[in-house]
């Protein structure tokens, strides 16, 4: 494996396209049109043709207020981790059950994808791509780092990131939601 660890950029719409359409998901799987929607819109649901939500997440991109890191092995597309700002995200800042700090600047969120695709995984891709997360976050000032991972372990697509993976690079669990944890680390 060449592993290289890339933060989502305006203009880099086509990798991120290809690894939610060639990686990502086994071929046919309706999951693949997610394109991390969710975690930027409260309207996300009114998007529901393919073409609609590509477009909606071009522009994400383009506009930089989609941020987070693409995983490669050489030109290929392997893993996705969406990560930024806790305030950019309109779904966490607007809903009371995310609330463990407030929504201002300082907090980095890692929400609801920390994607790594099959045949890849159990290779500590994901673990790569959270320390990468954390040098940034520190070099850039910020004092947390959030994950949100399933308290339901058994589940079968652990898209949020593991208890264990969080645990392991040193985050705490702060909260406890329906459905999931809110695990945190201080920078």
């Amino acid at each position: 494996m060449n592993i290289s660890i890339k933060p989502l950029m305006p203009g880099m719409s086509g990798e991120f396209f290809r690894y939610f359409e060639e990686s990502a998901f086994p071929p046919g799987d309706p999951r693949a049109n997610c394109y991390c929607l969710e975690s930027h819109l409260i309207d996300e649901a009114r998007y529901t043709e393919v073409f609609d939500r590509r477009m909606a997440a071009k522009e994400l991109i383009d506009s930089g207020r989609m941020t987070g890191y693409l995983l490669f092995d050489g030109d290929r597309p392997v893993g996705w981790c969406n990560a930024g700002d806790k305030s950019a995200y309109e779904t966490v800042c607007g809903d009371d059950s995310f609330f463990s700090e407030d929504c201002g600047p300082g907090v980095i969120s890692i929400m609801y994808c920390m994607d790594i695709a099959e045949g890849y995984q159990g290779k500590g891709l994901a673990t790569m791509a959270l320390e990468r997360l954390l040098s940034d976050a520190r070099s850039k000032g910020y004092r947390y780092v959030e994950g949100y991972p399933f308290t339901k372990r058994d589940y079968p697509w652990q898209y949020h990131g593991t208890v264990e993976l969080y645990e392991r690079l040193g985050f705490v669990l702060f909260a406890q939601r329906q459905g999931y944890y809110i695990y945190r680390k201080e920078l």
